[in-house]
């Protein structure tokens, strides 16, 4: 009985010491996992900013344009009163 008692403690202690090995691998595959999440993150995030900036200097440049128009409406409109005070 107590040679059954030692190769069943054998081979659970096998079990055990091959457990301990994979959760060892798998600690170290989540570690690199966890690295290689926390690099794309933040090259997305870089992407994101630049094109946010892309994207807020558009609408600056929109909105300059857009005030030049009203500048240009404003002047013609002067223009236009001076006209029609001097021919009416």
């Amino acid at each position: 009985m107590f040679n059954s008692v030692s190769k069943i403690t054998k081979a659970l202690n096998k079990m055990v010491d091959k457990l301990h090995a994979h959760a060892i691998k798998q600690e170290a595959k989540t570690e690199r996992l966890a690295v290689d999440i926390e690099i794309s993150t933040a090259a997305h995030e870089r992407k994101v900013a630049a094109a946010i900036a892309a994207h807020e200097a558009h609408l600056t440049k929109l909105a300059t344009k857009r005030l030049d128009a009203f500048g240009e409406r404003d002047r013609a409109l002067q223009v236009a009163e001076k006209v029609s005070a001097l021919v009416g």
